[in-house]
């Protein structure tokens, strides 16, 4: 076990914030994967108490994203405080979201693509165009269109054209861009800076569902000012008030996640479990949890790799399936479940690479456009 004086108190948090990254973009994928490979559980006969807990935990899919959603509130509400007194804030500010979204979304789009017609004309037909039992595959013949393309390119997918082939996951990209405009341009306009960008909301009316879901983007902004206030105020580390919070918040996590599981609420519960996230994490804030080594790896990679791994696991999991499965969906099994894994296990990997080639020259594109487009 590591010192809690390797980082600073206040920095303590980032490990497990990094590592939850990591569970959230492994249960989207462990949702996928098993979606395509095995039966649903009401189709199962006999499950027993270890298929039951596979198939609960496979089934966290969506709120996983609301965990990306909170994260994602939360270093962008720190970026945009940090950066309100620069005079020209929104070139700076725009090249670097882009640069981080863009060196991902180009080449998701080309493997993705790529994959989709190989499997779409070469391999398995049917399955792609959606005669497989799996209800979430989309109709691959429909969303490889140029309307799609465009639409993912500028983050309007899922808005007025679904994600471009079978990469249904992108959606939450559209959305999550369009909060990286809409706090900034409002917090900017509550410090009488108002600009264009607060021309964007009216995305929100024609499209309610986005509304919707930047409240749950703000709890991680709500999470950020709650941290900084406790930093202010000298708490962290005061068991009196570490510990009540820390235990209030993950019981109520715990508990909207598994009423989320039995009893969805659709976007109000998607709040919910955002709030609860973030009110758990404040919790793990206020403790100065010590910084665990065996959490390092999970920790790098959700920091490195998870956007890579969320945003190409989805073609690359139809394609696997359509490659190695059956027409019809698996009874959960030994061997079908060991292909699962192994599914799992194979795009981790890809993540991992594609992330080496991608996001992690984030820094050098970003630097290139910037010296490109910005004024010295």
């Amino acid at each position: 076990m590591a010192s809690r004086n390797c980082v600073p108190p206040e920095e303590a948090i980032f490990l497990y914030m990094d590592v939850c990254r990591f569970i959230a973009a492994f249960l989207v994928v462990l949702n996928h994967s098993r979606s395509q490979i095995l039966v649903d559980y009401r189709g199962v006969p006999d499950p027993g108490a270890l298929i039951s807990l596979l198939y609960y935990m496979a089934g966290f899919g969506h709120q996983s994203v609301m965990i990306f959603f909170v994260l994602s509130g939360f270093w962008i509400t720190k970026s945009v405080v940090v950066r309100t007194g620069q005079t020209h804030f929104w070139p700076g500010y725009l090249i670097d979201r882009l640069s981080r979204l863009g060196i991902v979304l180009v080449p998701v789009l080309v493997l993705g693509g790529t994959l989709d017609l190989i499997g779409l004309h070469s391999i398995a037909a049917d399955f792609y165009s959606s005669q497989h039992s799996a209800g979430d595959i989309p109709y691959v013949t429909s969303t490889l269109s140029m309307q799609s393309l465009i639409a993912s390119l500028v983050f309007l997918q899922s808005l007025v054209a679904p994600p471009f082939g079978s990469n249904a996951p992108l959606w939450s990209l559209a959305y999550e861009f369009w909060y990286f405009v809409w706090f900034p341009a409002l917090w900017l306009a509550a410090r009488k800076r108002v600009s264009w960008a607060l021309s964007t909301l009216i995305l929100g009316w024609f499209f309610p569902s986005l509304t919707m879901g930047f409240l749950s983007w703000l709890c991680g902004t709500g999470l950020y000012f709650a941290c900084a206030n406790a930093q202010r105020r000298g708490w962290l580390g005061k068991r009196a008030i570490a510990w009540p919070v820390l235990i209030v918040g993950i019981v109520l996590f715990t508990v909207c996640l598994a009423h989320s599981r039995f009893y969805p609420m659709f976007f109000a519960g998607d709040v919910l479990i955002s709030a609860s996230f973030a009110a758990a994490l404040f919790g793990v804030y206020l403790a100065v949890p010590p910084q665990l080594r065996w959490l390092r790896p999970f920790a790098t990679y959700g920091a490195q790799s998870s956007f890579s791994l969320y945003s190409i696991h989805f073609p690359i999991l139809v394609f696997l399936a359509a490659l190695l499965g059956p027409l019809h969906r698996l009874q959960p099994s030994a061997g079908s479940i060991a292909l699962v894994a192994m599914e799992i296990g194979f795009v981790i990997i890809v993540g991992l690479l594609f992330s080496r080639i991608t996001e992690r020259n984030t820094a050098t594109l970003r630097a290139l456009i910037r010296a490109r487009a910005l004024p010295n």
